[in-house]
């Protein structure tokens, strides 16, 4: 899913979030956001995750380039006019994407198992 599409999908099903609220949070102009919305303005990798705050959801997992894309550093150099900022919170937006990757499904609890009833 495209950075955009996850913040009209998320602005739509969130009820008292607009685009004038998340202008306001981050702390630009509407018009800003209005040409990011329209493509006429690039998304900055820092803005990420203080809209996943207003949106209160977790930021999308990243799509990364090729087969060395699980090796953090090889990402963050991908970055390399990005402030510290940007590139902590590229960071942390691709740490959560990996532990859900490599979360396993939790375990059925001892209660929630259906156990065999004796013949």
């Amino acid at each position: 899913m495209r950075y955009i599409e996850w913040i009209r999908a998320n602005l739509d099903r969130s009820k008292g979030k607009t685009q004038i609220g998340l202008a306001r949070h981050l702390g630009l102009a509407h018009t800003q956001i209005t040409m990011l919305m329209q493509g006429r303005r690039r998304l900055k990798v820092d803005e990420i995750p203080r809209i996943a705050d207003y949106l209160g959801v977790e930021p999308p997992a990243v799509d990364l380039p090729d087969d060395d894309a699980n090796d953090l550093a090889e990402f963050l150099r991908l970055l390399p006019r990005a402030s510290e900022e940007a590139r902590h919170a590229a960071l942390v937006t691709l740490r959560l994407g990996q532990m859900r990757a490599e979360s396993p499904e939790p375990s059925p609890s001892p209660d929630d198992q259906t156990t065999a009833k004796p013949k």
